[in-house]
């Protein structure tokens, strides 16, 4: 009975060790999900117009990210 005992909370922790893995797999995959989501809808909005887009650049300019701003611009001005 008492190997009984020790073999049921043994499987008890371990299910709930994998239902705790599983649910932080799930977030994990809703997390990146959310990014992507995320980056896509910046990258969407940064390029729906010249002018908004240029002078999202120009923020980002004056804000330090030279190099992400050059880039920008370089993308979205015809030479």
């Amino acid at each position: 009975m008492y190997l009984y005992v020790l073999f049921f909370q043994n499987f008890t922790i371990r299910r709930h060790v994998k239902q705790l893995l599983s649910l932080r797999h799930h977030r994990c995959i809703l997390a990146s999900f959310r990014l992507s989501m995320a980056g896509i809808a910046t990258c969407y909005y940064l390029t729906l117009s010249s002018t908004r887009s240029t002078a999202a650049a120009n923020k980002l300019e004056q804000a330090g990210f030279q190099n992400i701003a050059r880039m920008m611009k370089m993308i979205l001005l015809p030479r």
